[in-house]
This record gives structure tokens, C-alpha cells and sequence, in this order.
């Protein structure tokens, strides 16, 4: 069942977090002390409060231990599709780039059981929440007919939860970015969805306009009440995490207690918005960023919103129209058909499915090319100091002090020995020596069977990125070496030298990886023998 009352406040909640990003991307961070950076907050946790209800609602004497596959069905059939498809735009239309184990991750929706802050989308963190609030419900719900005060006790048990988020994980930081992670773990929002179960199971079935509006009046003041300023961290910690998730339930049984008038144009509007609430949460992003690629915003900022606004909600409602609702009605076939018919009915959307996921990995790949193309020749080309260089090469050798490379500076084969950060009073002090060990003996130098080069002065520093890199490099000879050995020394107090000194390397596996790498320096050949 719907309650039209329920749809409207999931619609504006989802109009106000669009609105929130929009200014936010536009024109800064709104303060904690600002209505609508709480509603950016919190119209999230309505969501929560709304998600536990309706379900109730709707489940409340259907689910049993033989309906949790329908319930399942449908609930996959709802969520992942539009959560699949964003992830497609996010890399088709956006040009960005994941890992694979991430992409796995938001794909399957485990993300949300063991990655909360690995999705894709923007906004994706709360469907993450809202898979492990789903696999959570059959077991609610089911129990609670045995034991009657359940979730009066879960919903005791989550608030304590929440409560030890608000004042000790979350009070170890300072600004929202920072504690972010923390703030969007499932337990410390759990207790909203499980509160949205608790007013279905007291106030089921019951309107009284009078208070449902005293209600709604009350939320609003709650959030509009002055009790911080400054960043975001200040709503979601403390007191203020309590008042302001109060706001959220006192909002929400509000708009379930009102029955609202009959202005045919608005409630429509407002209906369909909640229809197209999930679309519109998704999207809103994805359509802000896309259009700020091709529109210069500081042009003209009114024209800029107003179009991203525009775009966004008939989008919106195209993509619910004939793509949400094709696999909500997926789903409602899945759990109606017989086992003969249920086969055909699958291939369709599992097709879908196939080629959507085919071709965002396509796509990403594709993304990962070219960004690291990108990368390398701004690494190569706009930076400050020759060294620079050495950072689009590969390492080729490597230990806890320092990164050795191979690269061609100026036309130079150098190796290059080179340490990220801070260095400490030994490294500082530190010279380096390489042994070279020739193919053919008329490159001996002396009589030793290799030839030493000791580095002639200690590191010098660069900044590449905002990084303090430094770096100790030396010109390669142009004789074939068969391997090297790697040195470094440092003086002690006493004047005695501290050496050391690393394994050989053979010049096959330096000539391989440089292979690999496409570096054209021939003085390493591959070789057959092993020492």
C-alpha cells in the first residue's frame, strides 16, 4: 500500500538533498547553523525513518519464512538496476575510472556490508546502508510476531549505538570530510530505520490532521533551531545528533498523520516527485557534473542551476518511467510466475544486465588508459625540475629507505635513487654506490671483476603535486651490464661507515621490466645463466 503523504515527503526530501548539492557545488559549504545543510544531512536519515515504515507497512502480515524470496525479488529488482545503470554514467558520461574490486563491490551491493565508503555514485553510501537495513528486515519483522516488544527493545538497542557514535568516534574530529566514513557506518544509522519500523508497528492506520501538522510544524523548528555553526560536524555528533534525529521522526509520523487537502495540480506534482525521488537522488550528480564539463558556471550561475534543475527532473522521470518501473514490474512477475514461465522471464533483464556490466567494465578500462596517459604527460611535461621525470617511470627495484630507477633525462641513462617524504638524520647523511658488473671483461675498469660508482653528492629535493620528493642520481656508462649491486652508506657518529648494501640484481630482470615499461635503454640485454 501507498500513503500518498509518505510519497510527498520522500519527494522533498529528495528535491532538498539536490537542492543542498547544487548550492553547495555551486557556491560553497553551507554551515551547520543553515536550514538547508541540515536538510542536506538529514533529509538522508528521512529516508531511513521512511524506508523502515513503509515496509512495515506494506509487510506487515505478507512476510513469512516462505514470502522472504518474493520479498527479495522485488527489492533487488528495485534498487540495483537504477544503482547499475549510474554506475554506467558515472564512467560513460563523467570519464571516470574504478578499480575492479570496486566496481565488484557496488555491483553486488557488498560495498554496503563491507566498504560503506567505496560507492560509485554520489549518494550511493545510503543504498549501501539501505542493503543491509533490507537484510535485516525479514529477520525484524518475523521475530517480532513472537516476541511482542522486539523492536520496541531493537530500536533501544540501535539508539544506544547511536548514541556511542555521536559521542565518542565522531567527536574525535573536526570537520564532516574527515569523519565521514565513521558518520555513514550502517550501525550509526540503523536506528533510524529501525525507529520508521516502530511508528508503523504504534501508529499504524492512524490520521488526526491536527497533530500530524503540529508535528510537521514542530520538525521544522526543530531544524531550524540555531544550535551550532560552522562546518557539519556539529549535527552529527553530540546533543544536536539526538535533537536533529528526533526532528526526522517527529517529521516523518507528521506527514503520516496528515491527510492534506485535495489541490489536484499540487499533489500530483508532489506525488509524482516521490515516484521519482530514487531517480532524482542518483541523477542529481551525475547531471550537475556532466553539464559544469561544457558550461563555464561562473558565467552565469542562475542560467547554469536552472538548466541542471530543468534537465534533472525530467530525467528523473524518464528514467523512472521506462526504466525503473520496467524492473519494478520485473520483479512483481518473478514472484507471481510459474516455474515454466519464470525462465523466459529472466532472460530479458538478465541480458540487460550482462551487456550493462560488460560495458561499463569496458568503458572503465578504456577511462583507466586514458587517465593514466593523461597523468603520465603532465608528470612528464609541467613540472619544475628535470627529476620529475623519474616519477612517470617504474621502479624497478625497491626497499623500505629508498626507490631505484632507471629512466633517460636529457638523452642520459641515469639510475636514480629516490625517497617520497621527510628523510631522517642517517638518510640524509646517506651516499650511494652501485657495482656494475660487465658482460664482457674489456669493460673492466680495473681489476676487480666490476666496476664501482660511488655517488658524488647526497640527496637533493624537488616538489612534484604538493610532495617533497628527493633524489641522488648518477649517468649510466654505455657497456652492456650483465647485474648490478646496489649500495648505501651513512657515517656514524664515530666517523665508522654503516653500510648497506642489497642483493644483486640480474640485468635480464632490469632489461625485462624496461621491456615492459617501453624504455629504449640497451644496456641491459637478457640473459640465460642464474648465480
Amino acid at each position: 500500500m501507498r500513503i500518498a503523504s509518505l510519497d510527498y515527503l520522500r519527494g522533498l526530501m529528495a528535491l532538498g538533498i539536490m537542492c543542498y548539492h547544487y548550492l553547495v557545488w555551486s557556491y560553497g559549504v553551507y554551515g551547520s547553523e543553515t536550514f538547508l545543510g541540515k536538510i542536506g544531512i538529514y533529509g538522508v536519515s528521512v529516508f531511513y525513518v521512511l524506508s523502515g515504515l513503509t515496509l512495515y507497512l506494506v509487510y506487515q502480515d505478507k512476510l513469512t519464512l516462505k514470502t522472504i524470496k518474493n520479498f527479495s525479488v522485488k527489492r533487488v529488482a528495485r534498487i540495483y538496476p537504477l544503482l547499475w545503470f549510474c554506475i554506467l554514467l558515472n564512467i560513460l558520461l563523467l570519464a571516470k575510472s574504478y578499480s575492479y574490486e570496486k566496481i565488484l563491490l557496488n555491483i553486488t551491493g557488498l560495498f554496503g556490508f563491507f566498504a560503506v565508503d567505496q560507492y560509485i555514485p554520489t549518494g550511493a553510501w545510503s543504498i549501501g546502508n539501505e542493503l543491509v537495513f533490507y537484510a535485516l528486515f525479514p529477520i525484524i519483522l518475523i521475530t517480532s510476531r513472537k516476541f511482542k516488544y522486539l523492536i520496541h527493545f531493537l530500536f533501544l538497542i540501535t539508539f544506544c549505538g547511536a548514541l556511542y557514535f555521536a559521542f565518542f568516534p565522531l567527536e574525535e574530529f573536526n570537520s564532516l570530510g574527515k569523519a565521514w566514513s565513521t558518520y555513514i557506518n550502517p550501525l550509526n544509522q540503523l536506528f533510524l530505520f529501525v525507529g520508521g519500523i516502530l511508528i508503523g508497528n504504534l501508529f499504524v492506520f492512524k490520521q488526526n490532521n491536527k497533530l500530524g501538522l503540529f508535528l510537521i510544524f514542530l520538525a521544522i523548528a526543530i531544524f531550524l533551531l540555531p544550535l551550532s555553526e560552522g562546518d557539519l560536524i556539529h549535527i552529527i555528533r553530540g546533543p544536536n545528533r539526538i535533537i536533529y534525529a528526533a526532528g526526522c521522526f517527529i517529521l516523518t509520523g507528521g506527514f503520516l498523520f496528515t491527510k492534506f487537502p485535495d489541490f489536484k495540480r499540487i499533489n500530483v506534482a508532489l506525488e509524482r516527485l516521490g515516484h521519482i525521488s530514487y531517480s532524482l537522488y542518483l541523477i542529481h550528480p551525475i547531471v550537475y557534473w556532466f553539464l559544469a564539463k561544457y558550461f563555464n558556471r561562473a558565467e552565469n550561475i542562475y542560467s547554469f542551476l536552472s538548466l541542471a534543475i530543468i534537465i534533472t527532473l525530467v530525467l528523473s522521470y524518464a528514467v523512472y518511467v521506462y526504466f525503473e518501473k520496467r524492473f519494478i514490474g520485473y520483479g512483481r512477475k518473478f514472484t507471481t510466475s510459474t516455474i515454466s514461465t519464470t525462465s523466459k522471464l529472466y532472460f530479458k533483464p538478465l541480458l540487460i544486465i550482462i551487456l550493462t556490466v560488460i560495458l561499463t567494465l569496458q568503458l572503465n578500462k578504456r577511462n583507466m588508459l586514458l587517465k593514466a596517459k593523461e597523468k603520465q604527460e603532465i608528470m612528464m611535461l609541467n613540472t619544475g625540475t628535470e627529476y620529475s621525470k623519474i616519477l612517470a617511470q617504474r621502479s624497478i627495484y625497491r626497499d623500505s629507505t629508498y626507490k631505484i630507477f632507471i629512466a633517460k633525462i636529457d638523452g642520459k641513462k641515469e639510475l636514480i635513487f629516490l625517497k617520497k617524504g621527510a628523510l631522517t638524520d642517517m638518510q640524509r647523511q646517506s651516499k650511494f654506490f652501485v657495482h656494475l658488473y660487465p658482460m664482457y671483461k674489456k669493460d673492466l675498469l680495473g681489476k676487480a671483476n666490476h666496476n664501482p660508482i660511488n655517488f658524488e653528492a647526497n640527496f637533493t629535493s624537488f616538489e612534484y603535486d604538493s610532495d617533497l620528493y628527493y633524489v641522488a642520481h648518477t649517468q649510466l656508462p654505455n657497456y652492456v651490464i650483465e647485474k648490478l649491486n646496489l649500495g648505501q652508506y651513512s657515517y656514524r657518529g664515530d666517523n665508522s661507515i654503516n653500510y648497506k648494501i642489497e642483493k644483486l640484481v640480474l640485468g635480464t630482470e632490469i632489461a625485462k621490466i624496461l621491456s615492459e615499461n617501453k624504455e629504449s635503454i640497451n644496456i641491459f640485454e637478457y640473459i640465460e645463466e642464474t648465480f
